[in-house]
């Protein structure tokens, strides 16, 4: 898994109920199919991120990256949301050691 991949999570979290409402309000049967692959392609893609979020079992790491890959934060406020003299530097190291070691 990737930091950029990840990061599609929040996007991919607003543009699923955009893409419902816009299916219900066509009336183009042509564009309604277009959109419906698109939401089938964005489910897809949200429901394999959001395993990989569920199958991290440590606390303190899930909690980074939610606040990160979920909530959008940058990563001096993930610093402070978690505290204990973590720095910017430091949590994205650790995510990016996390994610480069295939977990």
């Amino acid at each position: 898994m990737t930091a950029e991949r990840l990061e599609q999570l929040q996007y991919l979290l607003k543009e699923v109920p955009l893409l419902e409402k816009s299916i219900k309000a066509s009336n183009n049967a042509e564009l309604t199919s277009i959109l419906n692959e698109r939401l089938k392609k964005c489910v897809a893609e949200r429901n394999e991120l959001e395993q990989y979020l569920a199958a991290i079992q440590e606390e303190f790491i899930l909690q980074v990256f939610t606040l990160r890959f979920v909530g959008g934060l940058r990563w001096s406020q993930i610093a402070m949301a978690v505290g204990g003299n973590n720095t910017p530097a430091s949590l994205r190291m650790m995510a990016c050691r996390y994610m480069k070691n295939g977990q």
